[in-house]
C-alpha cells in the first residue's frame, strides 16, 4: 500500500483520522497520539513487507 493507492486514500487514511479524533474526544490527546504512532508503524511495516515480497519475487530466478 503506497500513499497514492486507493486503499490508503479511501480506507486507511480516513479510518485513521476518524479513530484519532474519536480517541482525542473520548479518551485523551495522549491516547490519540499513541494511536497515530501505532497506525504509522503499521503502515510502514505493511509497505516494507510488500516491497520485500515483490523484491524477492522479482529477483527469484
Amino acid at each position: 500500500m503506497l500513499f497514492n493507492s486507493f486503499e490508503f486514500m479511501f480506507l486507511f487514511f480516513p479510518l485513521t483520522v476518524l479513530l484519532y479524533f474519536l480517541a482525542v474526544r473520548f479518551v485523551g490527546q495522549e491516547f490519540g497520539l499513541g494511536l497515530l504512532v501505532v497506525a504509522s508503524l503499521f503502515f510502514l511495516c505493511l509497505v516494507e513487507s510488500c516491497l520485500y515480497y515483490f523484491h524477492s519475487v522479482l529477483n527469484c530466478h
